[in-house]
């Protein structure tokens, strides 16, 4: 249905989108048709028309549009012709004045090429200069080298002395050095020895506080042992107390149980018949029964607790007598252990004693482990005067062998240093600068102005051919265009201009009229090919509307006049009407043949929805109403009849399941002792089937009626207990 909706709604919006121009001859139809006072075919054929007219009117401007653009070509062609014939004659009246200028550059290149070609005959000496300073570099480079390595080999004397007072100092430190490590290592010649009997010592110190330790945790375990031995000894003596209390009362309450026996027997005597105690016939003064008695169930309670607080006495008498042997095992283990080191000792007082040589001992051992270290000192220490010893004679050779060498060295370098003063001073003589760098500099200045004197000649020679070349194409150029100003026509452009722009905005209005008739064309051709679409849709899904919302109404109860069933009760109800078969073989049971479930097929309200509402059939009179009517018994027999049959429907229809077990909690209490009966008989009548019926009840009636029950009794003392009766 909103399918549907929805199309002609799509169909109505594509028919407001119609366009159309207030003077159109369809003016009036279009109204029409928005006001949807024409039906949809007509709307198509006016759409066929305005299509068709559109059309022409398009063809019409297009003819219009080409003859423009032939009219503007040629326009633009005589227009073309006269800006050129005007660029002509700017260009050769520009041309002219170049001439003129050019006439006079090349005078003044003239004057300049002459002044360079005198300048020129500075060039050969500047020449001769450079090539001699050339033909010297290789002196001056040597004489810059001499100087270097004169400064080079002073630095180096200077170090080299330096260094030969540094190690000559250096020696006499190290023999001083030497000397001392060599007497300080004869000192500690007998270290290892006296560090070896030190180990032996700390050794034995060692054993000795281990075992001293051992002793103390033997104690502390023995003092922990005796005093959870002292508290298992009172646990035992508290239950000792109970279980005489409780042995001191049951034997009371045994005392007074036997005693009520008497009178118990006493009750049953009758006169002339032999007492079953005394065989005697007479009963002079039977026995009477006290108010104070107590039950058989109270006397095996209290028995009960005298077995149990004797059990846990006699569980604690083994616990204490397992902890005094282990005492006494300990204590026997200690003494042993501690004999060695203290002879024969008194436990009670052992611990001050211990404690006393176990400081000692460990005193001992601290000052054993600080002679130790001392000693293990003096050995690292005499280990590193072997090795600075033996360093120190090795820096000693080596010490010798520089100063050998930096001496010959130094004589070496003053040798050179003599020889290069004296080839420097030679060079000096013979060279006009005092070195390469001045030497290279003046070259570079004469190389220079050489250059410069070059370039000058050159750009002068340069600049006078290229205004004498200049001057040959002005002149070509000029009679170019003087031929081409003869050829071309003398337009007036501004005018030709004038009128091309007025074709060009008729030519615009031309197409964008042509471009509104295009897009209205494409738009009015759309929206009939989507009309064309959407009738054809209307129709096919207003065909299919009329037989879906038949049977949906159907479906769903929703027809005018008939009841509302709904799709899901309809299903429902086959299930409901099996169920009630099976539950009225229960029901007829329990009433004695009186009533039966029905399913009312009559609704209440057509407008309401119906179909699993429940009557009962009265055959004592014939009637038929609501199950509302029926009393609360009634109304409990009607719900357990449900209730099974609905347990049989499932254990029928469900592919291999069984209920085997279901719970009645409650309800018989509004039940007359004849249903009541009737009720457990169809209960009953399930277990022949090996199913099993808890029922859940406070009525009294039941337990004489039920044989298997669990009973749930409420303590005083909180929480619950229960018996089984089978």
């Amino acid at each position: 249905e909103k399918e549907y909706t929805d199309s002609c709604k799509q169909v109505k919006q594509q028919i407001a989108q119609i366009e159309c121009q207030p003077d159109s001859e369809f003016k009036e139809r279009v109204e029409q048709v928005k006001n949807e006072q024409l039906p949809t075919k007509e709307v198509l054929v006016l759409l066929e028309k305005m299509l068709a007219a559109d059309e022409i009117a398009q063809q019409q401007l297009q003819l219009e549009h080409k003859q423009l653009q032939s009219e503007m070509q040629v326009l633009a062609t005589r227009i073309a012709q006269g800006q050129q014939r005007k660029q002509s004659e700017q260009l050769l009246h520009q041309l002219t004045l170049e001439k003129a200028k050019n006439e006079q550059d090349l005078l003044a290149a003239k004057q300049r090429y002459q002044q360079a070609s005198e300048k020129g005959k500075e060039i050969e000496p500047l020449a001769e200069k450079i090539a001699l300073i050339q033909h010297q570099l290789a002196d001056y480079s040597e004489c810059d080298r001499l100087k270097q390595y004169i400064q080079t080999l002073e630095k180096r004397i200077e170090k080299m002395q330096a260094q030969l007072v540094d190690k000559t100092t250096e020696q006499q430190i190290l023999q001083t050095q030497s000397v001392s490590a060599k007497q300080e290592y004869t000192d500690l010649q007998q270290a290892g020895e006296e560090k070896l009997k030190l180990e032996a010592e700390q050794k034995t110190i060692t054993t000795t506080l281990e075992t001293l330790r051992t002793l103390q945790r033997s104690l502390q375990e023995l003092h922990k042992l005796d005093t959870e031995y002292r508290s298992k000894v009172l646990d035992y003596q508290k239950k000792q107390q109970v279980a005489d209390v409780q042995a001191q009362q049951y034997q009371q309450m045994n005392r007074a149980y036997l005693d009520a026996q008497a009178g118990i027997l006493a009750q049953q005597l009758q006169p002339d018949v032999a007492c079953p105690v005394c065989g005697s016939k007479s009963h002079p003064k039977p026995a009477q029964i006290t108010l104070e008695a107590p039950s058989e169930q109270q006397l095996k309670e209290s028995e009960q607790k005298y077995q149990t607080y004797n059990r846990q006495m006699n569980e604690a008498s083994a616990e204490a007598g397992r902890y005094r042997g282990a005492v006494l095992e300990k204590s026997t283990a200690l003494q042993q252990q501690a004999e060695p080191l203290f002879g024969q000792i008194d436990l009670k007082t052992f611990q001050q004693p211990l404690l006393i040589r176990g400081r000692q001992v460990a005193q001992q051992l601290k000052e054993c482990q600080e002679k130790i270290a001392v000693q293990t000192k003096r050995m690292q220490r005499k280990q590193q005067l072997e090795q600075q010893i033996q360093q120190q004679e090795q820096q000693a050779e080596v010490l010798q062998a520089e100063i050998a060498r930096i001496n010959e060295a130094l004589a070496g370098d003053k040798t050179a240093l003599a020889t290069s003063q004296q080839q420097t001073h030679q060079f000096a003589q013979k060279l006009a600068y005092p070195n390469e760098a001045q030497a290279k500099a003046a070259q570079a200045e004469f190389s220079q102005q050489k250059k410069q004197i070059e370039a000058e000649l050159a750009q002068a020679e340069q600049v006078c051919a290229e205004v004498k070349e200049k001057a040959t194409v002005l002149a070509t150029k000029i009679t170019q265009l003087e031929k081409t100003i003869a050829q071309l026509p003398d337009e007036d452009v501004q005018q030709q201009q004038a009128k091309s722009a007025m074709l060009e905005q008729q030519d615009t209005a031309i197409l964008q009229q042509e471009k509104m008739l295009h897009a209205r064309f494409a738009k009015h051709d759309q929206i009939r090919k989507t009309i064309l679409n959407k009738l054809d849709e209307s129709t096919r899904l207003e065909q299919r509307l009329q037989l879906i919302k038949s049977l949906s109404q159907t479906a769903n109860g929703s027809l005018s006049g008939k009841e509302r069933i709904m799709l899901e009760t309809y299903v429902q109800m086959t299930y409901f009407d099996r169920i009630i078969r099976r539950a009225n073989k229960r029901l007829l049971v329990m009433t004695n043949g009186q009533y039966e479930l029905k399913r009312s097929t009559q609704a209440e309200d057509n407008r309401n929805k119906s179909g699993l509402e429940l009557d009962v059939v009265d055959h004592y009179n014939g009637t038929e109403r609501s199950v509302k009517t029926l009393s609360g018994g009634e109304s409990f027999k009607a719900s357990l009849s449900l209730a099974l049959g609905l347990s049989d429907e499932i254990q029928s229809s469900a592919g291999g399941i069984r209920l085997e077990t279901m719970f009645v909690d409650e309800g018989f209490g509004s039940l007359d002792e004849e249903s009541l009966a009737q009720a457990i008989k169809a209960l009953s009548d399930l277990t022949d089937g090996n199913r099993l019926v808890g029922i859940i009840s406070h009525v009294s009636e039941l337990k004489n009626r039920i044989e298997k029950q669990v009973i749930v009794t409420k303590e005083k003392s909180g929480g619950s207990r229960i018996t089984i009766v089978t």
